[in-house]
């Protein structure tokens, strides 16, 4: 891992960037019903 990155992380400024993407595309990251597929 680059520790220099690290020392540049501010979460207080990345995440609510990233909460309001995932708020406004929830069907990014959502998972896919498959109901025709063989359970194993």
């Amino acid at each position: 891992m680059d520790l220099e990155y690290m020392d540049k992380y501010d979460p207080k400024k990345v995440e609510p960037k990233w909460q309001k993407f995932w708020e406004e595309h929830p069907e990014l990251f959502s998972a896919k019903e498959d109901s025709k597929g063989k359970k194993e």
